[in-house]
Formats: C-alpha cells, structure tokens, sequence
C-alpha cells in the first residue's frame, strides 16, 4: 500500500475501491507510456526477433518492463492477473523464443487478463509461443501426433487435476485432443513477416474420428481448424474447468487451500457469467472468506520485492540496460 492508494480507498470505500480495481481492465496508460524507448515491447515476433539479433539485451525489456509496472502501475488487480494466467498458460523464456514470447505475454495474455476465460483460451491456442513451446506446430497426422499440448490443455490449461491427483479424462481423451488440435501450428519462416505468428497447416491435421469424455464432445461433422475452435469452446465452459479456475482463483486470493463452498459458488459464477472473469473476482471479494483471509497468504519474492519499492516510495530507473534494473531483476 501507497499513500495514494490509502487516499483513494478512504475516498472511495473499500467497495468502492475494489470495483474501481475491478474496472481497471487494460493496462495503465501512464505508466505504458513510459515504454516509448524499449524496442520490443510492442513489436512483432518478426521485429522482435529482428532487433534481438541486433542486441541480445533487448530480452531483459519484457522481464524488466513488470517490474516497473509492479512498482508504478494504479491498475494493480490487472497486474496481478496478468502474472496469475502467465503462470497458468505457461510458456518459457529462452532463446529464440524470446522474439515470440513478448508477442504472447504483450499481445495474448494482458488484453485478455481480465476478460473472458474461452477467449483467452483460445488466444493462447492460437498464439505461436505456445505451439511452439508445446511442439504442437510439429504435430503431424502423416508423420506422427505430438500429444504435449492436448495434454496439457486438458491437465493444466482447463479440465485440471485436483489436490488429490483426481481428474474426470482419461488418456484416451488427452490422445484425441491432440488429434484435435493437430494442424495448429507457428510460422516458422524467420524471413516472413509473420514469423513466430499462428498459423493452421491444414496438411498436418488428423481427421481420425475423435469422442472426448464419454461422448461429451465428438468431432463429428466438423472438419480442419473448426473443429479445434469447437474443443476449445466446449472445455472452456465444462463445469470441471469451472471449478478448476475457481480454485486457482480462490487460492491465489483467499488461501492455498481454499474453502471448498467458496470454489463451488464462484464456479457457478464463472458458468452463469460465460466464463467473464470478473464477476468471479467480484464474488469472491466480497466473500466473508475473503474478508477473514489475512494472513493466511505469503507474498512471492517479486510481490516482496514490488511492496517494498511501494511502501518505500523508491524510484526505478527506466532503463531495462542499467546497472541498477539488472540487480533489480
């Protein structure tokens, strides 16, 4: 906390002052701003990757560009969720896929941080960061399936496993969702313009009949991409991935090991609103579990560190080159 933010909650009430966080659904344009100078925050995965084989120091801009934006930003819930669906549609960080990494994280997860799950969803299907980290852009009917994303899109990314290591699919499922999904892919020509960009391969698409959980979804009658953007609507609003989101929501801002009926009502939230985000951040906000949750959460090093240079009023220099933004990351 700030004095401005201590100012701005006496103003406006604490409800008053979640719903204004609660609207603040896109990034702080004054502190965006101030970006003028970095050569790869908006590029593409093209330019990127470009400038980066100008100077391999450009990378150190997308690491460094949160910390300001933790230290500054008034659009602090956004942040928040920005770094939550990072975690949760996770992509790593190295090598060449540094170029397409700063599309995925600037272009696919902050103008869907605080919107509507199916569409981040399908964002980050649709991203070449994530085809490529997941080698589903070498998923190939005619040489051979890679099964990594469809798996994970059903472990990690929607259906989820419990605390328990129970889950409602079974291999058979995760096999065809990455029939599913095969043909999805990244350009990988480091001389188009699109390079690192989504791109469909209609060659490498499986059109082997697929039946997911029991019959719940077939791709009976649909054929190519249409038939991935039809998975991808049908497990973004299955109630398992309802609950599955609802957990790592009420765990991130309640306690590790959240109140059961709290997950269970604001899973309900989640499918009554189209799997919009922000109810659900709402609901649980102003639940009495969130209201009696202090202490029972503990700040992650960055969060330590981003407090500090909050309450301390301390100035972080802009430059993600200097001496000081390198010991700060």
């Amino acid at each position: 906390i700030t004095p401005e933010v201590d100012q701005s909650i006496v103003a406006l009430g604490i409800d008053g002052w979640i719903e204004d966080q609660l609207s603040k659904n896109r990034p702080d344009p004054a502190i965006e701003n101030l970006f003028g100078g970095y050569q790869i925050l908006g590029a593409t995965g093209k330019q990127a990757y470009d400038r980066l084989r100008q100077d391999r120091d450009h990378y150190r801009e997308i690491t460094y560009a949160q910390m300001v934006r933790a230290r500054y930003s008034s659009h602090q819930l956004f942040e928040m969720m920005t770094h939550l669906w990072m975690d949760h549609f996770n992509v790593s960080f190295d090598g060449d896929r540094n170029s397409y990494t700063v599309v995925y994280q600037e272009q696919v997860i902050r103008p869907n941080a605080m919107g509507r799950f199916v569409d981040l969803l399908v964002a980050t299907a649709e991203s070449g960061a994530m085809m490529e980290y997941l080698d589903n852009t070498d998923s190939d009917a005619r040489r051979g399936i890679n099964e990594n994303y469809g798996r994970e899109l059903l472990e990690l990314h929607t259906l989820g496993i419990d605390e328990q290591g129970n889950h409602i699919y079974t291999e058979e499922d995760v096999v065809g969702a990455a029939h599913v999904m095969s043909g999805w892919a990244r350009e990988g020509d480091r001389n188009s313009a699109n390079y690192g960009q989504f791109r469909y391969r209609s060659e490498y698409h499986s059109i082997e009949p697929v039946s997911l959980l029991g019959g719940q979804w077939t791709n009976a009658g649909l054929e190519g991409k249409t038939a991935g953007d039809s998975l991808l609507q049908f497990l973004a609003r299955h109630p398992q991935t309802a609950e599955y989101v609802a957990f790592k929501l009420c765990r991130r801002f309640v306690a590790d090991s959240p109140p059961p009926g709290l997950v269970a009502s604001a899973a309900a939230v989640y499918l009554a609103n189209d799997t919009a985000i922000v109810p659900v951040l709402r609901h649980i906000f102003q639940s009495p579990e969130f209201a009696t949750s202090g202490g029972q959460k503990v700040r992650r090093p960055f969060e330590l560190l981003a407090a500090a240079m909050r309450s301390l009023g301390t100035s972080v220099p802009m430059d993600p080159q200097s001496d000081a933004s390198e010991d700060l990351i």
